[in-house]
């Protein structure tokens, strides 16, 4: 398709439409809707990610009804599907993962055996992570995570006893 502007009268739309599109690929998604924040955790870009889980934090942080309606639109499955991302992005993800914890429905919904596998890199990742923030962000998950019988099996089948337990001894010292 050809456009065709005139050379008669200038039309004050036509630089728009012959500009090259070159600033397209610079623009991020800003939204302030919690749905389509969510949404967009699936995009493979990494900035628009870490854009969504920002605002989602912030959003979680103001209020217990937030974390609710975060916890009802399946932010928990999401953010575990991030746990390959980069460190920025990985370090959110936790951060997040941390709060909606606080639900006990986000509990009994990470208690399923589909979950078991992203429990355990979150166990491997507090033991073994490059990222000291990585570390502290993993061990309230995986604290919170162990009220449940089954889940408290699964982590300390992969080695967890030592580690937490001179986590806890650190945190004792520190008092």
């Amino acid at each position: 398709m050809t456009l065709k502007t005139s050379n008669t009268k200038k039309d004050k739309n036509s630089d728009l439409i012959t500009k090259k599109e070159d600033a397209i690929s610079d623009k991020t998604y800003l939204t302030k809707e919690v749905e389509t924040s969510i949404s967009l955790l699936e995009s493979r870009e990494n900035a628009v990610v870490f854009e969504s889980l920002l605002f989602l934090s912030k959003y979680g942080d103001l209020k217990e009804e937030n974390l609710v309606k975060l916890q009802k639109n399946g932010l928990a499955c999401k953010i575990l599907s991030l746990l390959k991302r980069n460190v920025c992005i990985l370090r959110m993800s936790l951060r997040l993962l941390g709060i909606l914890l606080r639900m006990d429905a986000t509990v009994f919904e990470l208690d399923q055996d589909i979950y078991d596998e992203q429990i355990l890199k979150i166990s491997s990742m507090y033991t073994s992570h490059p990222d000291e923030f990585v570390k502290q962000f993993c061990f309230p998950i995986l604290s919170r995570l162990a009220t449940s019988n089954r889940i408290t099996t699964l982590i300390f089948k992969a080695d967890l006893f030592t580690p937490i337990f001179e986590t806890l001894e650190k945190a004792r010292r520190l008092n």
